[in-house]
């Protein structure tokens, strides 16, 4: 069942991401509303394998607008708007891509700037994920070139430009929370894969649970015991957003709230 976010109070949960949050979205679902258990919740979500902050992009034959033109960002300010305050958490991750797509150190973070102003400007309690630096900076360079073609490929870029850029982003994110009073989240090596830079399967719970954990405080009381989902994890992950571009067609609809769970409604952008 589809319908309006128009209850004003409802807590607000933006969680903002490309491949890694698209992967462990029912992880960090389920942890969220754990933790908001007894909380009527509107989440608004805007991820996508390959997705950027600024630019369309994805993978070949499926492609997102970029999350801060996804008109997310316009959705919870019109809802503040006209409905008043609510308490809205807010959780920022995967912003690597946006390096190989050649977007520049400036215009990455001039888009997770305002991404961050917009949604501190409604109250949110904001925390951005840091890049995954210690397991990039350890990707061997046979690795780099046979991986970068697969993820990457109609985007040519040297392996040691990209480590240059990660560790500027790096450290202008962590001068950004420092201006801000914003937490960057720690990631730990053994989360990540292979490739070094996708969270293994069996660590999505730990990843996006601590993480989470930093901007949804746990209740004193205990939460009641199964998986506070109604939707499957298949289905969440399918989701389709409020607009995309399939095999050169673009998709757009209007972001009605689908109910995942009793007194939960997602919004995908």
């Amino acid at each position: 069942m589809e319908q309006p976010a128009n209850d004003p109070l409802r807590s607000r949960l933006v969680l903002l991401g490309a491949s890694n949050l698209f992967l462990a979205f029912p992880s960090a679902l389920r942890h969220a509303l754990g933790l908001l258990a007894g909380s009527e919740v509107s989440v608004y979500a805007a991820h996508g394998p390959g997705r950027s902050y600024g630019v369309e992009a994805g993978v070949p034959g499926l492609k997102f607008p970029g999350i801060a033109r996804s008109g997310l960002l316009e959705a919870i300010e019109r809802e503040h708007e006209e409905h008043g305050a609510a308490p809205v958490t807010a959780l920022v991750t995967d912003i690597g891509n946006d390096i190989l797509y050649r977007s520049g150190v400036d215009r990455i973070l001039e888009w997770i700037e305002e991404v961050v102003a917009r949604l501190r400007v409604i109250g949110a309690n904001v925390a951005i994920t840091s890049l995954p630096r210690e397991n990039l900076e350890a990707i061997p360079a046979w690795k780099f070139r046979l991986l970068r073609p697969l993820f990457y490929p109609f985007r040519p870029m040297e392996r040691d430009e990209v480590l240059r850029q990660m560790r500027e982003v790096q450290e202008r994110l962590e001068e950004l929370g420092w201006r801000r009073g914003i937490p960057i989240l720690p990631t730990r090596s053994e989360w990540y894969g292979f490739d070094h830079f996708h969270l293994r399967r069996d660590a999505h719970d730990a990843a996006f649970g601590s993480w989470i954990d930093t901007v949804l405080p746990r209740k004193e009381t205990p939460t009641c015991g199964g998986d506070p989902l109604a939707a499957g994890g298949a289905r969440l992950r399918l989701h389709r957003p409020a607009e995309f571009v399939l095999l050169g067609m673009r998709r757009r609809r209007s972001p009605r709230g689908w109910t995942i769970a009793p007194g939960a409604r997602l919004f995908s952008f």
